[in-house]
């Protein structure tokens, strides 16, 4: 017994999954990038140990967030008042641009002030509350002596 429905419904999925929207993280650097150009871009460029990581919700922003906190070691770039333990948000996993943080690992961590809505930075959030944002496109990286060296030269 043939069943042909079985044929009509899964090319109509196929088609319907071919048409809806999908979301997933790229990353596209421009041909003049380097960690010069990375730095110019960060609010901060910071050195330092994750100690704890959590889920996170905006309402001024649908997409699910990770939050962890960050015990600044050392600061190469950062605003005057930056506190010692920072509060950093990232994609919940990588189809959502999320950085993967390890508590315990330290890490050399470029971010910008968090702005979800898009609009102009509400400069009463900084300081020592300011939430800061990092994803997998940005040079962020577990620390290492050699990229250490190149942003003490380039912080000078």
């Amino acid at each position: 017994m043939k069943q042909p429905h079985i044929y009509v419904t899964l090319g109509i999925v196929f088609l319907l999954s071919a048409v809806t929207s999908t979301y997933a993280c790229t990353c596209v650097r421009p041909k003049n990038w380097t960690l010069k150009y990375e730095l110019s871009k960060a609010t901060i460029a910071v050195k330092g140990r994750i100690i704890s990581g959590t889920d996170y919700n905006d309402p001024d922003f649908q997409w699910s967030l990770k939050l962890f906190k960050l015990v600044v070691d050392r600061r190469y770039k950062a605003p005057a008042g930056t506190p010692d333990t920072l509060s950093i948000l990232t994609g919940r996993d990588s189809g959502l641009c999320g950085y993967a943080f390890k508590l315990g690992h330290d890490y050399i961590v470029y971010a910008t002030d968090w702005n979800p809505t898009g609009a102009m930075p509400d400069k009463s959030k900084s300081g020592p509350n300011a939430i800061f944002q990092t994803d997998i496109c940005t040079a962020t990286k577990e620390s290492n002596r050699k990229e250490l060296a190149q942003l003490r030269r380039l912080t000078r």
